[in-house]
């Protein structure tokens, strides 16, 4: 398994992530939407595990923050669902691009779940 550190930008904001690859080309794809707040903090474990066993199973996952959340920068004041709407179409686009896969899969926590259902529409083939 490979783990790798991204940066990368969503409009005019510069997300933090992390792309884990398995060993060999990847059966399927993953976006990781976590949940807001302490509940991010809380669950952050959980969904680091959950991305290593997709790993295990051939699949790539791509776990990222927010804007104004966690490590991605952005004020959180300037932070609205439209935008982290925008995040995931954004990170979902990325891990296409970056594991040749055409139909993701979007995993959403709590609030990054009612996120990741808003933003499957505008995401193409989730």
């Amino acid at each position: 398994m490979n783990e790798d550190l991204l940066r990368f930008q969503s409009g005019r904001t510069e997300l933090v992530g992390v792309l884990d690859l398995p060993g060999r080309t990847p059966k399927g794809a993953a976006l990781i939407v976590g949940p807001f707040g302490e509940e991010q903090k809380f669950a952050h474990r959980v969904l680091t595990h959950t991305a290593w066993a997709f790993a295990e199973r051939d699949w790539a996952s791509l776990r990222f923050d927010l804007s104004g959340c966690g490590d991605s920068f952005g004020e959180f004041r300037d932070a609205t669902l439209t935008r982290w709407q925008a995040d995931i179409v954004t990170a979902a686009s990325l891990l296409c691009e970056r594991t040749g896969c055409t139909e993701p899969a979007l995993l959403g926590l709590r609030l990054g779940a009612t996120l990741s259902w808003l933003a499957a529409p505008q995401t193409g083939n989730v």
